[in-house]
Formats: C-alpha cells, sequence, structure tokens
C-alpha cells in the first residue's frame, strides 16, 4: 500500500448543500447543525492506492467519503492482506475505533481517486456525544457493519467459490453502479478480487473464465460487464 501525503483543499463542501449527505449515518439530521459543529473538519483528496489511514495507526479521526471508491483491508497473522469489504460516497470511515479509542483496527485504500471529509476525533465524539439522535445511528452503522462481517463469515463457511463470485458480481453492480459502458464501476483487480473472496487469483480467473463462456459476462480491458443477473442470482442462491 502506498502511503498518502494528503492532499488539503481549501474548497470544503458545505454539508447543508452535499450531494453526499443524503447517504450518510447523518441524513435524519440537519445538516445546518452539522456544519456549525464540523468546522473543525478538512476536505482532503487522494490518489489511486494511497492510504486514508492504517490499521494499528492511532485514530484521530473519521472520514465521511464525499467521491471514489475504496477498499477497507485487514491483515492476518501472517500479514498478509484481506479484503473485508469495500466503501463508496456517503460512507463513514473509521468510527469504530474513534468511538472506542482504539486504534484504527484496519486500513482503507482508495480504489480509485477518492475525496473526502476529514473530522477529528475530538470533534466527532464531542457531536455525537451531545446528539443523541447521531449516536444512536452511529450504534446503527456498527451494528450493520457487524452483520455484513457475520454474513461474509457464513458464505465464506457455506457457500461454494462459484456461488460467492456470482454474488459478489451482483452487490458490486448493485451497490455501486456501471460505468455509461455497462462495466462495473468498481473495478478491482484480480488479486483484489481474490482477496475479497477468499481464494487465489487463479481460482477467480478460471471462475470469470467460466462465466463468460456461459454469457453470463463479458471481460472488456479488464472491466466487467454484466450481462445475466437473472443467470447470476440463480447461482448465487440456488434453490
Amino acid at each position: 500500500m502506498k502511503k498518502s501525503v494528503k492532499s488539503i483543499s481549501n474548497k470544503v463542501p458545505v454539508c447543508s448543500v452535499c450531494t453526499v449527505f443524503p447517504k450518510t449515518i447523518f441524513q435524519n439530521g440537519s445538516a445546518t447543525e452539522l456544519q456549525k459543529s464540523f468546522k473543525c473538519k478538512e476536505f482532503i483528496r487522494f490518489r489511486k492506492n494511497e492510504v486514508l489511514f492504517s490499521e494499528n495507526e492511532a485514530a484521530d479521526g473519521v472520514y465521511c467519503i464525499y467521491s471514489g471508491m475504496l477498499k477497507v483491508v485487514k491483515k492476518d497473522h501472517r500479514l498478509m492482506e484481506h479484503i473485508i469489504r469495500l466503501g463508496k460516497p456517503g460512507d463513514v470511515l473509521g468510527i469504530d475505533s474513534v468511538v472506542t479509542h482504539n486504534k484504527y483496527s484496519h486500513s482503507v485504500v482508495a480504489v480509485d481517486a477518492v475525496e473526502a471529509c476529514f473530522v477529528p476525533k475530538d470533534c466527532f465524539v464531542k457531536f455525537i456525544q451531545s446528539h443523541p439522535t447521531f449516536f444512536v445511528e452511529t450504534m446503527k452503522l456498527l451494528c450493520t457493519q457487524l452483520d455484513g462481517m457475520e454474513n461474509k463469515m457464513t458464505d465464506l463457511m457455506g457457500k461454494s467459490m462459484k456461488e460467492r463470485m456470482a454474488d459478489m458480481l451482483l452487490k458490486l453492480k448493485a451497490d455501486y453502479g456501471v460505468k455509461s459502458d455497462d462495466t462495473l464501476n468498481m473495478a478491482l483487480s484480480m488479486d483484489e478480487l481474490a482477496s475479497f473472496l477468499g481464494t487465489t487469483k487463479s481460482s477467480v480467473y478460471s471462475l470469470l473464465s467460466d462465466f463468460k463462456r456461459s454469457h453470463l459476462i463479458e471481460i472488456q480491458d479488464n472491466r466487467i460487464q454484466v450481462l445475466s443477473e437473472k443467470e447470476l442470482e440463480n447461482i448465487a442462491h440456488p434453490v
């Protein structure tokens, strides 16, 4: 992973007119109140493969993603990196470590160019302590993330690799959308797909080739286009 040198912009998005605000955990509150409380925030740009924060670093704040795609990475006991989930605009990252006053429990890396509002730890903690509604929304987010990890563990133990691949392609399209040429917005490399699925690069290549031969997907310049959602759904969730 490439350590980031923060590129801080003077043009900080205003919460009350931010297009991403309705997608965040703050959506049910007052954007104007949020803007007043988060005067301390910075607007930071990251290039592809740059690190927003690293596992075991002191948690100094949270990042509200304004644009771009990300991967959340954690190391195992052999120091091998595994993608545990993906991130997109509207996600607020680093909350778990900031709320528990621990070091960051994972790393976050830009998959493409990313822009984010950084809110320092003290500022964020003070805000949620004085705004019960936002505190509840923060707890809901943490519970949702826990549910997601439990579901992923269940899939790893109970689904075949083919089922997991089909399910992942459907989720990538549903959660992150497609480009003008209908290829997936979230363009992961073979290594990244293998890391996310908990398998080898050769297994990923073999499965994608099989899906392509079956006309379930098309691959253009290493970008994936889903051709048959129905067939992938049948594979991902067999009756």
